[in-house]
């Protein structure tokens, strides 16, 4: 009997991935992934995407530029049409809702100031 041990484990699976073509190879590599992204949540995969994808990140700076050009101009937040980039205009009002959300998240019930302030 062959013992289940880490050395006989990777000779087993060496020489089997040393038989699988690149069809094989790129099948099982998808499948892993997406495995992997299964665990993700739903703000985790967005980053990852947007990463891999080159896409950009709005900062919260620019939200903040973008949001008060649409207060200057009497924009409210439900006609964004008027504003000529109304997509980045959604984009801004969602990065700072999280910004302020960050904001606003309670301290931990235990009194811990997270080390600031002694």
């Amino acid at each position: 009997m062959v013992i289940n041990n880490s050395d006989n484990r990777g000779k087993l699976a060496r020489d089997m991935v040393d038989g699988w073509d690149a069809k094989d190879l790129v099948y099982y590599a998808n499948s892993k992934m997406e495995d992997f992204f299964t665990e993700f949540s739903d703000e985790e995969f967005d980053k990852e995407w947007r990463s891999f994808y080159g896409l950009d990140f709005m900062t919260n700076r620019e939200a903040m530029k973008i949001v008060l050009e649409l207060v200057q101009k009497g924009n409210s937040s439900t006609d964004l049409s008027l504003y000529a980039g109304s997509a980045k205009a959604l984009e801004a009002v969602d990065v700072l809702q999280d910004y302020m959300n960050d904001l606003m998240r309670e301290e931990p019930s235990t009194g811990c100031d997270y080390g600031i302030g002694g």
